[in-house]
C-alpha cells in the first residue's frame, strides 16, 4: 500500500504514516461522521416545525403552503396508494411530511412524522416531483396525509 495515500475528513487531508496520531485522527473523523448518522429523525421535528410556523407566518408563505399541498394531494395520491397496498400489516393513518425546498422548487430535505413504511415509500416519489419556486431557499413546507381509515 502506498504510504502517501491521502485520507480526506472533513476540511482535513490526512496522509497515513505509520504513527499513532493520523490514526488516532482518522478514528476521530469516522466516529464523528457516524455519531451525525444516529441522529434520530423524531428530534428534527421540533425545529422543523419551528421553521414552518415562520414561514406560515407571512402571506407569501401560506399561499405556498397551500399550493404545494394542493399539489402533493393532486401528484401523490396514486403513489400513496400503491405504497399503501404493498405495506401489509401497517395500519393507514395519517402522517405529516416536511418538506424543505431549495430555491427552485427541488425538494432539498424531507422528514416525516410519525414515522411509517407508508410514508418512506412515498418520499422516494415525492423526491422526484417538481414544485413551484418557494418565496426563499431553504424553505420548510408541512403537507398533511390523511389516514385511510382501518386496514
Amino acid at each position: 500500500m502506498d504510504r502517501n495515500m491521502r485520507y480526506r475528513c472533513g476540511a482535513m487531508t490526512l496522509r497515513r504514516k505509520r504513527d499513532m496520531r493520523s490514526k488516532i485522527y482518522l478514528m476521530a473523523c469516522l466516529l464523528c461522521g457516524l455519531a451525525g448518522a444516529s441522529e434520530r429523525p423524531a428530534d428534527r421535528i421540533p425545529a422543523i416545525e419551528a421553521a414552518v410556523a415562520g414561514n406560515l407566518g407571512t402571506d407569501q408563505g401560506k399561499k405556498y403552503a397551500d399550493s404545494v399541498n394542493v399539489l402533493v394531494r393532486e401528484k401523490l395520491s396514486a403513489p400513496l396508494k400503491a405504497c399503501r397496498d404493498s405495506i401489509a400489516g401497517e395500519k393507514k393513518s395519517g402522517f405529516a411530511v416536511f418538506l424543505m425546498f431549495n430555491r427552485r422548487g427541488g425538494v432539498k430535505d424531507l422528514a416525516l412524522h410519525p414515522q411509517t413504511k407508508a410514508g418512506e415509500c412515498l418520499a422516494a416519489s415525492v423526491r422526484q416531483e417538481g414544485f413551484p419556486e418557494p418565496p426563499g431557499g431553504n424553505y420548510w413546507v408541512k403537507a398533511e396525509i390523511p389516514g385511510s381509515g382501518p386496514k
